[in-house]
């Protein structure tokens, strides 16, 4: 009886009445706690079921659920005749293996598969909103959110039915057929709203795109340099990746010819080469949807910033040109409005558009209805239009201050390419910085507080170019001549 009280008094589990978690609980998770700490040890009987809850002054039911819990989990050990137990040594490195304070031993490492561990490797960018000169950030600051949040309060105050119970893979039928007039008005597109496949962001476009057309050891074209995170979702299907190089027209379908003629995809850039900036010629479009067609390949137009073009209409898209329905096109509203936003789409060949929306079911059955109905009111009004007007100027501007900054911090050491579009502008080491590590210039940048990526980190081979991409779209003309002088101060010429 000795043993039984210094049991109930040392130590005490106490019960707290105002806290949301049931009474058996506390118990239970306060007896494991004793136990895996040794203040329980092994082989100590403990009181009966009845003398714990007049101790506890709990029902006897509450306690015995705590205590069939514990038995279960194989910290107690009960029969008939002698009562109830600890158990001994069995569970006396319990401690260590859940990492408890008392514990020394290192972690170990997590296996992963060889997919997961290319995967995991992968180095997220480096972000940072309104710091020079960080690369695929909008600015946010002049977004009108309180016509935003209006409209959300619109949608969601009395949400119509086809919105709550809406399960369609493809998306909001009403977003597909503003996204459909728009591409109508200013890519000059035509195709029918049922082929507009909304995702959630440009990655998972690219990733449906690959899991559903290329099979283990298919080869697909990629520009080099390129947007090279594309690796991961054609890692992930065991397809290849074959460095094409871009010249001053674009992917030179040539050199695709040569490498890898019976390649399955090609994934370009035609509107605004990543990261180089060039516009793909007329001439070249033909002769890629020329050797697709022969090839019975396929086409990812990645048309990624169109609405950030500074000035003048772009060539009509590739899908526009193609007549024998080998182009998908993919675009995205994370670089015109706002990176959160999550909203992506694909327009299909008819021909692919019921697999598509049968496979997405079964993988991630459609994309959040929350934003999709606010962004289609969002385009219909006419405030994404006018939205993307005002911001085509302020890029305009701002391109040119980094070009200005850089002249005179500079002079002729960078090579400054590309069309007037986009997010950013890419810088190629030339004059005093020709032959000087890219790289290692980036580093430097970012340890005195600046953000530039490395144009070689943008190929697959050997890198034929140095430079930095400088990005423009979250930064006022202040934060980049300052970044610009910090630049300077860090880069030896």
């Amino acid at each position: 009886m000795a043993r039984i009280k210094r049991l109930i008094d040392l130590p005490k589990v106490q019960l707290d009445r105002s806290d949301a978690t049931p009474l058996n609980r506390q118990i239970e998770r306060q007896l494991r706690e004793l136990i895996l700490s040794g203040d329980l040890r092994p082989q100590m009987r403990l009181p009966s079921t009845r003398q714990l809850a007049d101790g506890l002054g709990c029902s006897r039911g509450t306690v015995v659920g705590a205590i069939e819990q514990l038995i279960a989990e194989g910290f107690l050990n009960s029969s008939s005749r002698s009562g109830t137990f600890v158990v001994g040594p069995l569970l006396r490195d319990a401690a260590d293996r859940r990492g408890d304070k008392h514990a020394a031993r290192p972690v170990k490492p997590a296996r992963l598969s060889l997919l997961g561990e290319f995967l995991a490797d992968a180095q997220r960018p480096t972000y940072r909103p309104g710091t020079a000169f960080s690369t695929g950030t909008p600015d946010v600051r002049d977004f009108p959110f309180a016509i935003w949040s209006r409209l959300c309060r619109s949608v969601w105050r009395q949400p119509p039915r086809d919105v709550v119970y809406n399960q369609d893979p493809a998306g909001y039928l009403p977003l597909r057929k503003a996204i459909a007039a728009y591409l109508h008005d200013t890519r000059g597109m035509r195709f029918e709203p049922s082929n507009v496949f909304i995702t959630s962001g440009s990655q998972q476009g690219l990733d449906l795109v690959a899991r559903l057309l290329l099979n283990e050891g298919d080869r697909v074209w990629m520009e080099e340099p390129g947007f090279i995170e594309a690796r991961y979702a054609l890692r992930s299907v065991g397809a290849g990746a074959v460095a094409v190089p871009v010249d001053s027209e674009g992917l030179s379908v040539a050199d695709g010819r040569r490498r890898a003629p019976d390649a399955r995809l090609a994934i370009v850039t035609p509107s605004h080469q990543y990261p180089m900036g060039m516009i793909m010629s007329y001439a070249r479009r033909i002769e890629l949807l020329d050797w697709a067609r022969q090839a019975d390949a396929w086409i990812l137009e990645d048309d990624y910033d169109s609405e950030s073009r500074h000035s003048g209409a772009p060539l009509p898209a590739l899908q526009a040109l193609d007549a024998d329905e080998t182009v998908i096109y993919m675009g995205t509203f994370s670089k015109a409005l706002f990176s959160a936003l999550r909203i992506g789409y694909l327009v299909l060949p008819p021909r692919l558009m019921e697999r598509f929306c049968r496979a997405r079911y079964n993988l991630d059955p459609f994309t959040s209805l929350m934003a999709q109905p606010v962004l289609t009111r969002f385009i219909e009004d006419g405030h994404f239009a006018s939205y993307i007007q005002k911001t085509r100027r302020k890029l305009a501007a701002r391109r040119e201050s980094v070009v200005s900054a850089a002249r005179d911090y500079f002079g002729d050491a960078f090579a400054f390419q590309g069309d007037k579009a986009g997010l950013y502008v890419t810088a190629v080491f030339s004059g005093p910085l020709r032959g000087r590590s890219d790289d290692e210039a980036a580093r430097k940048a970012l340890a005195a507080g600046v953000v530039v990526a490395p144009l070689s980190s943008y190929y697959q081979g050997p890198a034929t170019a140095q430079g930095l991409i400088l990005g423009f779209g979250s930064v006022d003309e202040k934060t980049i001549r300052a970044g610009m002088a910090t630049l300077s101060s860090v880069i030896d010429r």
